[in-house]
């Protein structure tokens, strides 16, 4: 490995269960009841299908899935403000790579609005070469070029770049880009963890496992 490319939420930051959270909130507080078919769901549904879901099913909450996604994030930036930490070892190792010259960044679908505070407060920052949101670049991780885009930046060859991710999606473009793979597990992706560990050369509980 000559550069890591970590994901942010659910990779290097125990963010997941909040965004879920959330799923529950916005009906709780519109007095909505949980509805039998989706209370099984909810828990490991995304914030944009939970999103597109509620704006199509409860016209009563006023919202289409444009504002829905943005009450989303209204939501949970008093979560990263206050409650999100990072994933257990993922600071000290951002800090072994460092002392090992390794260039790293952050490659996220999170705005940097929100992103780049926590890093921040997370103390990660400092140990970036750069943070990106997928927003703010010309494709995004579905797409193995986006890949490439990150090890330029980083000035090393793609093949040569580890991608830490938790989402299938995501790893599969990585994988398809020539990049290592380390998959971090995270509840919230047990639907496809089976197919996570077969796509990843390494699947780690947390970043302790890579400590020295």
């Amino acid at each position: 490995m000559k550069a890591a490319i970590f994901d942010m939420d659910g990779t290097l930051v125990d963010s997941m269960i909040y965004w879920r959270r959330i799923n529950f909130d916005i009906l709780r507080d519109n007095h909505i009841e949980i509805p039998v078919d989706l209370a099984a769901e909810l828990p490991i549904m995304s914030a944009y299908t939970a999103a597109e879901i509620y704006a199509q099913r409860y016209p009563q909450l006023g919202m289409d899935k444009r504002q829905m996604i943005a009450e989303y994030y209204r939501r949970v930036s008093v979560y990263y403000e206050h409650d999100v930490q990072a994933k257990p070892g993922a600071l000290d190792y951002l800090k072994q790579l460092n002392r090992q010259g390794i260039p790293c960044c952050v490659a996220t679908a999170t705005t940097m609005k929100l992103a780049g505070p926590l890093l921040e407060r997370l103390g990660i920052m400092p140990y970036l070469r750069f943070a990106t949101c997928t927003d703010d670049e010309v494709t995004d991780k579905h797409d193995p070029h986006f890949f490439q885009i990150m090890a330029d930046r980083l000035k090393v060859p793609v093949q040569e770049c580890t991608m830490f991710e938790d989402a299938l999606y995501a790893a599969k473009g990585a994988k398809a880009a020539g990049c290592q793979v380390i998959v971090v597990d995270d509840p919230t992706a047990i639907r496809s963890r089976e197919a996570l560990k077969e796509l990843c050369d390494r699947y780690i509980l947390n970043f302790c496992e890579l400590l020295d």
